[in-house]
């Protein structure tokens, strides 16, 4: 049986908690101060809780889930309910998420430790949420299944999506020129034909910054920004040309052999000499560096890639990534709120 600590703040989660945290969103965040900085730039009209599971023999959490209360900035009131101008109940209305918003953990992410009992604290913990009527709409994403409510009372408005979550690229084989042998042999070729053009006729150079106070002055990031990514231990790929950076990425070592990368074009799209391609495969070709590298991940804004189309996956399938399904079911008591916030 699983034991349950709630938290409306992620700074009252106890500091001894956070490298077991760490472990679990190991494949979906590189470092906990992240999720702190989304937790600290967040509308002021979130309120979230996160969920942290126990077994009863282990003092460390086994198990994560995060929900973010939303009120309502829209007046969802039909006319009779604004003629009872005296019932302010409504101005305490508020959509439920629960997810962990920038990764794929949907209702929550447990290991092995945590048992089978997972799935019923969850239930155990969503049925307060149903019984509480100041909670309006629920959006819940879930794997493989939408999460099924039976017990959501008058719902006026219900629909599901898929969504695709790009899983990280994991390491199969020892070395780069490696992996460009697993590739069907049309992505191959494009991949080292793109590589020669970018040195033979374009001239541009890699470089790397293992320290970001070292990297150009020239880059185009505050230096908020950089204090931030250096206090996570970021580091800078770069593609040069003629002393001018033409574009970047942005990397991170999580734990456990995760690395994560962000490319940054700096160039205009309809002139770029650096393709997207080739940020994806200097990521790649870095990552195969590292004697220890696990996985993969490629991230936009600091968050796992989501597409609402399979069909957007095919650029990074043809690079050899895959994909898990997320399915977002939607709930709605009220007539005028037809669609999550």
């Amino acid at each position: 049986m699983l034991m349950v600590q709630q938290y409306h703040s992620i700074h009252e989660i106890d500091p001894e908690f956070i490298p077991s945290l760490e472990v679990l969103l190991e494949e979906e965040v590189p470092h906990w101060s992240l999720l702190v900085k989304k937790h600290d730039l967040a509308p002021e009209k979130e309120m979230f809780t996160y969920f942290l599971f126990f077994g009863p023999t282990h003092n460390m959490p086994v198990g994560l889930a995060h929900v973010c209360l939303k009120f309502l900035d829209v007046d969802c009131r039909t006319l009779s309910q604004k003629f009872k101008f005296w019932n302010k109940d409504h101005k305490h209305w508020k959509q439920l998420d629960w997810d962990l918003k920038g990764t794929s953990i949907g209702m929550g992410i447990f290991n092995q430790k945590a048992g089978t009992s997972s799935n019923k604290k969850i239930h155990d913990t969503v049925a307060k949420y149903l019984a509480r009527e100041d909670i309006v709409a629920f959006n819940f994403f879930n794997h493989k299944t939408p999460y099924e409510v039976s017990t959501i009372q008058d719902v006026r408005h219900y629909f599901q999506k898929d969504h695709y979550h790009l899983c990280p690229l994991t390491r199969s084989v020892n070395s780069y020129q490696e992996y460009l042998a697993t590739l069907e042999k049309e992505s191959k070729n494009e991949i080292k034909k793109q590589w020669m053009e970018l040195h033979k006729i374009h001239g541009i150079e890699l470089g790397e910054y293992p320290i970001l106070s070292e990297a150009p002055k020239s880059l185009p990031f505050n230096s908020s920004q950089l204090e931030f990514w250096q206090e996570m231990g970021g580091q800078l790929l770069t593609f040069n040309k003629d002393g001018e950076v033409l574009g970047c990425i942005l990397l991170f070592e999580g734990k456990n052999g995760n690395f994560f990368f962000e490319p940054f074009p700096f160039e205009a799209a309809h002139e770029a000499k650096v393709s997207d391609m080739l940020y994806i495969q200097y990521a790649i070709l870095k990552f195969f560096e590292f004697s220890h590298s696990r996985k993969c991940h490629i991230l936009k804004n600091l968050n796992k890639l989501i597409f609402d189309e399979k069909e957007d996956l095919a650029f990074f399938a043809d690079q050899g990534f895959s994909y898990k399904q997320i399915v977002q079911s939607f709930h709605s008591k009220l007539e005028k709120l037809r669609a999550p916030l």
